[in-house]
């Protein structure tokens, strides 16, 4: 009878152990499989699902730490697990800020890289594979917001190809590596999707695009990676921009990573906040935020996220709203017949010069110069160009030479907020001071937070007697941007020791 109990006893915790380890994964892919179904359970709110798949996950990882660095949670340092119970806590949340993200498939590659073909499709597995990395993402930003903030997305397929790839080099720790990373270049999708970028600026604060990069490699460490950040996005490629959106391009190397959608989301709030430098939790860098005391990637978003929730709120990072679109489709059509007779490669090699020139014109201005004039002999409508060369005319007091190339840029785009401040500069050197207020005006219209814009028009109000709006731009420009009490001061200052008597009211006023 003792022996039957005993046996009884010793069978009941062999099979408890079988069945704490049962679902234990036993390979590499089985861990990937279970990470997945985490994911999945994840995005879905099905949160004891997605703790018992990551926990199935981690004994793997605690069995064969070997593998602990390909799976995303740990090469960002933070805990899928932890993840799941912090969103728990928020339960359902009602969140103020809905940033508004179109992803872009673009269905084919068709191009030659370093004497190679590359061809490849974007099928409908590596798109679900990318949308599962999207939800996840979304679940990780309601936990960094403490639910103030969610993503929305709308997917789209671009029957089109990139026939374009570009090749930078990798920096870890400020360190540049001799490490390949080669990117789609966006202005290189063949039939370009024009009509489709346009329409899309007036509904999306960020620009997600994916490629088939087929794992290309350059060298033994190189190759397909992903790039965030804010740029303004191309309509007409390499001629005509929209407003500032965020945009990101990532290859299918890492498009079933969420950690990797959030690390390049990042960079589009960095650029919107201003935070610098990127990467700031490397070592080499962490220095630039001394109030930072936590360790890991996820943890340095989380600093900044309670930050910004503290002090600028996440209204900011809503693009469409801040940065909205005045293009139109028949001003995209006119330029479309103007550059028809560029080719891509002039285009190209166009833009490189201004990239050039733009990068030794603190130290070489007459060669910068020099470049900007190659860029337009090649593309006559680059915007950049025209203004670089109408700064360095203005700053020599030729003003009328300067506005002969803003006119030249404010043809081309009459909705740039930086053409528009040029035209406003010319103007009222050439003392066409309405003229001048109307430019300034519809550069405010395409981006509200100017300071230029609002400093150069407060002072052309003012120099032209009409105080009032003067002060009510001066009152902006200091409502956002503080740091403009110097400037204001050094204007109004002078003018207040001769007796002006509105500069002695308005700097009162402002608390100068």
């Amino acid at each position: 009878m003792k022996r039957t109990i005993l046996f009884f006893i010793w069978l009941s915790q062999l099979l408890f152990i079988q069945t704490v380890f049962a679902d234990i994964p036993k390979t590499y892919q089985e861990a990937l499989d279970k990470y997945k179904k985490g994911h999945e359970a994840f995005a879905k709110l099905e949160y004891k699902k997605a703790i018992q798949f990551y926990t199935d996950v981690e004994s793997f990882i605690d069995k064969n730490p070997k593998f602990k660095p390909y799976f995303d949670h740990h090469f960002r340092n933070f805990s899928m697990i932890e993840m799941v119970r912090e969103r728990e806590k928020l339960s359902d949340i009602r969140p103020l800020i809905e940033h508004k993200i179109g992803i872009f498939y673009i269905k084919h590659v068709d191009a030659e890289f370093e004497g190679k073909k590359i061809k490849t499709d974007f099928t409908g597995d590596l798109k679900e594979t990318a949308e599962l990395s999207q939800d996840v993402a979304k679940r990780l930003i309601e936990i960094l917001s403490r639910g103030q903030m969610t993503l929305s997305f709308e997917r789209i397929e671009i029957e089109g190809a990139f026939t374009d790839l570009s090749l930078g080099y990798a920096s870890v720790d400020g360190e540049e590596e001799d490490r390949g990373i080669v990117q789609a270049v966006v202005e290189s999708i063949k039939p370009y999707p024009w009509q489709t970028m346009l329409e899309s600026l007036s509904r999306y604060d960020t620009f997600v695009f994916y490629w088939n990069d087929n794992r290309l490699k350059v060298g033994e460490k190189g190759g397909a990676k992903a790039l965030g950040g804010a740029a303004r996005i191309p309509v007409v490629p390499f001629i005509s921009y929209g407003p500032i959106r965020g945009r990101i391009i990532i290859s299918v190397s890492l498009a079933d990573r969420p950690g990797t959608f959030l690390h390049e989301l990042f960079h589009t709030l960095e650029k919107c906040y201003q935070i610098n430098p990127i990467h700031g939790f490397w070592d080499s860098n962490r220095k630039n935020f001394p109030d930072w005391n936590g360790q890991g990637e996820f943890d340095y978003y989380r600093y900044h996220f309670q930050k910004i929730l503290k002090k600028q709120g996440l209204q900011i990072f809503q693009f469409i709203s801040r940065f909205p679109s005045s293009l139109t489709e028949p001003a995209i059509k006119k330029i479309f017949e103007l550059s028809s007779g560029l080719s891509y490669d002039n285009l190209k090699q166009a833009a490189q010069y201004f990239s050039e020139g733009a990068k030794i014109q603190v130290k070489n201005e007459a060669e910068a110069i020099n470049l900007y004039q190659k860029t337009l002999d090649l593309n006559p409508y680059h915007t950049n160009a025209l203004l670089r060369i109408a700064a360095y005319y203005h700053k020599k007091n030729e003003k009328d030479k300067a506005f002969e190339y803003s006119l030249r840029a404010y043809q081309i785009d009459p909705f740039d907020s930086e053409i528009c401040y040029w035209m406003g500069v010319g103007s009222f050197h050439q003392k066409k001071y309405k003229e001048a207020v109307l430019y300034l005006s519809e550069g405010l219209k395409n981006d509200e937070n100017s300071l230029k814009l609002y400093q150069y028009r407060g002072f052309v109000y003012y120099q032209t007697k009409d105080y009032s709006k003067a002060m009510e731009d001066f009152k902006m420009l200091l409502k956002l941007n503080k740091g403009d009490k110097k400037w204001l001061k050094s204007y109004l200052d002078p003018k207040k020791k001769t007796g002006d008597k509105e500069a002695v009211k308005m700097m009162k006023n402002l608390g100068i």
